[in-house]
């Protein structure tokens, strides 16, 4: 079962220099960088995309709308590799 899949990934540049590039293809996948690897404080669209991400993995948000939640927080955070 996929739930919370993302037909199309998001790109991210993660590490300390953000040379480590990161295909994201699912809220799971999101959350695990979210909660672990994210570069910066969270600011608001961090927040939102931790609460859509769960959301998507428990049923109750399209898995569409975390990717572009989680591609928002990445363009806040400025590691969007796209």
């Amino acid at each position: 079962m996929n739930i919370g899949h993302w037909n199309e990934p998001v790109t991210v540049r993660l590490g300390r220099s953000g040379a480590m590039v990161d295909a994201i293809d699912s809220a799971l996948a999101a959350l695990q960088v979210l909660i672990h690897q994210w570069p910066v404080q969270g600011g608001p669209a961090h927040a939102n995309a931790c609460d859509i991400c769960f959301a998507a993995l428990d049923g109750t948000a399209d898995p569409e709308a975390a990717r572009l939640a989680f591609k928002e927080a990445a363009m806040e955070a400025d590691i969007l590799a796209e």
